[in-house]
């Protein structure tokens, strides 16, 4: 039965295991919407640049592409990498680019690439409106708040997480849990939906505005700053963009991934699939298959601590042992369990 095992395997590994949807993995990566006043070439021309910026700020990380100087002939040719366009009731034209095209085109410009694989970052937002009304946040709100850091977040290429704020929330968790920023509570309140990160945020009225104290948490990193309502996200994203963005060296970079507690065709199949989906990894090849123990080889675009970091957020991998090399690099061998 065992030699039966390992040979489903290795022939399973010799053919392509497709690539499953996840939860942060984002299906509009490669689209954008822009308003337009018209349906003039002229209009169409500009919107298509716009798109592509929007598309390209997602795709590298980097925010202010639209307004950098060096990169403004990239955007000129938008109109070859449409895979298909159409104008919307709203009085919008919506655009989908060809990926791949967009990725090789951020490569050449010597920008950074992020893939489609998406970390989710839980949000805790306590508002203090001024007028007595304080409210945490909760998901399925049509709160002003919540819609407006949804449109940054789609600017960004961020998952977010909103609490359902249902009875186990409440009796989890209150406003002056959050504005106080107790953590132990806030962080047994959040081990229901298994983000990647949490970000808590304490916003008061000021200035027409909101100014706010926020709190990102990803793995041991903690970040703390105040600033705008929309800076929240910006940052998160800023942060996720630097440790988790490729830039293609060509180097080939190999590492061995051991990778235990696989013990069944499903638990296989799913490491393959969140392996296949990172950008990182431009070639995945299984070299041995030890009783529930598979040993993958793979090439790497970019450093591989890269690749510890991707783990360490939203996997279904976790270090043996709860450590990894701190001095990873290429040729280092990898140790992982595979965790439900």
């Amino acid at each position: 039965m065992r030699h039966f095992w390992k040979l489903t395997i290795l022939l399973l590994a010799m053919l392509a295991v497709p690539p499953g949807a996840q939860a942060a993995r984002l299906s509009n990566l490669y689209t954008a919407q822009i308003p337009v006043v018209d349906r003039t070439d002229e209009t169409l021309q500009e919107a298509l640049r716009a798109a592509l910026a929007q598309v390209l700020v997602r795709v590298t990380g980097q925010r202010g592409i639209a307004s950098d100087p060096d990169l403004v002939e990239m955007l000129d040719g938008a109109d070859r990498l449409v895979l298909q366009r159409q104008y919307t009731r709203d009085g919008e034209l919506r655009v989908t680019f060809d990926g791949n095209a967009v990725e090789q085109l951020a490569v050449t410009a010597g920008l950074p690439v992020w893939g489609a694989n998406r970390p989710a970052t839980l949000v805790w937002l306590a508002v203090d409106d001024g007028a007595g009304e304080r409210r945490l946040v909760a998901a399925g709100e049509e709160d002003e708040v919540q819609l407006f850091l949804a449109e940054v977040a789609a600017e960004r290429g961020v998952p977010l997480l909103w609490p359902l704020m249902d009875s186990q929330d409440r009796e989890a968790l209150a406003f002056a849990d959050v504005w106080g920023n107790f953590r132990d509570r806030i962080d047994a309140a959040s081990e229901r939906y298994s983000p990647d990160a949490v970000l808590i945020g304490r916003a008061a009225v000021a200035n027409e505005g909101y100014s706010v104290r926020w709190n990102l948490t990803i793995s041991e990193i903690s970040d703390d700053w105040q600033s705008s309502l929309d800076d929240g996200v910006h940052r998160t994203a800023d942060l996720f963009a630097s440790f988790l963005t490729i830039n293609d060296s060509g180097d080939g970079a190999r590492v061995a991934l051991i990778v235990d507690g696989i013990d069944s065709l499903r638990s296989y199949a799913l490491v393959m699939r969140y392996l296949e989906q990172l950008t990182l990894i431009s070639l995945l090849e299984v070299r041995e298959v030890m009783a529930s123990t598979v040993t993958f080889d793979l090439e790497l675009r970019d450093h591989p601590a890269k690749l510890v970091r991707a783990i360490s957020l939203g996997a279904p991998l976790r270090a043996r042992g709860n450590t990894v090399p701190a001095d990873v690099t290429g040729n280092s061998t990898l140790r992982y369990v595979y965790v439900e």
